[in-house]
């Protein structure tokens, strides 16, 4: 059984948690559309795929597991999630694990109205979220909102387009920056995560819960494990009604007794390599599910307070070095 990362991207090291667990023989393969990818030097096998947006790309993808002999698909990157979402039947049709969720759970995620609306439904704590202006202003005269805000694209990745707002001036400039933005109160406390690993049928088998310590370009660069019960019941409450498969990253302000959730990523998230080297394998759970289709329980539990800061690595070589191991997806 080989592993199809998904656009690999930057994550060199979800490939290297995931190694110890391949039997001989067993390949990681990686995708992208480029050729200079950081993460192709970390697999077995580099394969060059269409845009994720080409009519095209999904068509390559299926080709590439089946010639490839692929067990289970993980997705490292938001959009592409979104797009292989809409395909998961095709995958379990072709017998390969999607371990990425359906279209209404990656549109739950992705679209942080909807993210909103689900979080208000099932009568956990967010952010108040509006999509006009006319509501945003009602809200402030009432006094159920106050200045600063948070304005952003609907469907923005990576902290994207993010801006805060002080006043009405700027919450007109901000607001129509662009077609899709919608207004965000700004959350109290301090930032923190869940990692939570679920199986296939998207059952949580294991959590952790995080400190954010600090950020970088949107994604988590120092963070710190934090072993409390209660939040955990609250982290497989949360992954459990939601429903995704595999990995996913839950991000969330604390307040004294109040959690309130930003936004729901489903897949590794960037603060991940706390929860692993504080000893929580999700990797393993991975494999087995890919491999077995189910996974045995065990006692997964992780250290408390486990620091975790992330550095720079550089990869270097001429173009035909670092293509060394890279094919196109239609020579396969």
């Amino acid at each position: 059984m080989n592993i199809l990362l998904s656009c690999v991207g930057r994550r060199t090291y979800i490939a290297d948690f995931l190694r110890p667990y391949l039997q001989v023989g067993e390949k990681i393969i990686g995708t992208s559309s480029v050729a200079l990818t950081p993460g192709f030097s970390f697999c077995d096998l580099g394969v060059i795929v269409p845009p994720i947006c080409h009519e095209e790309y999904i068509p390559a993808v299926l080709d590439v597991c089946n010639k490839l002999e692929v067990g289970g698909v993980l997705s490292l990157f938001d959009q592409d999630i979104d797009r292989l979402s809409n395909f998961r039947d095709d995958f379990l049709d072709a017998g390969i694990s999607p371990v990425f969720p359906s279209a209404d759970v990656s549109r739950i995620c992705f679209d942080k109205v909807a993210t909103a609306n689900f979080l208000k439904e099932h009568r956990f704590h967010g952010p108040k979220t509006f999509s006009d202006l006319n509501g945003t202003r009602e809200a402030l005269r009432e006094g159920s909102l106050h200045f600063p805000l948070f304005v952003k694209p609907r469907y923005g990745f990576a902290s994207e387009h993010v801006f805060i707002a002080r006043n009405d001036a700027e919450l007109e400039v901000f607001f129509n920056y662009r077609n899709d933005m919608i207004v965000q109160e700004k959350l109290r406390g301090k930032e923190h995560s869940f990692d939570v690993c679920s199986n296939l049928d998207a059952e949580p088998l294991a959590a952790v819960f995080k400190e954010k310590l600090a950020m970088r370009a949107g994604e988590t660069d120092q963070a710190r494990t934090i072993y409390d019960p209660e939040r955990l019941e609250l982290a497989f409450r949360l992954a459990r009604t939601l429903g995704c498969p595999g990995p996913l990253d839950i991000d969330l302000f604390i307040d004294g007794d109040r959690a309130a959730v930003l936004e729901f990523n489903p897949r590794f998230g960037g603060g991940y390599p706390a929860s692993a080297c504080a000893g929580a394998d999700f990797p393993r759970i991975l494999v087995e599910l890919m491999r077995y289709g189910t996974y045995t329980p065990d006692t997964l539990s992780y250290r408390n307070q486990v620091f975790m800061m992330k550095s720079y690595q550089i990869i270097c070589g001429t173009e035909e070095e670092l293509n060394d191991n890279v094919v196109y997806a239609s020579d396969i």
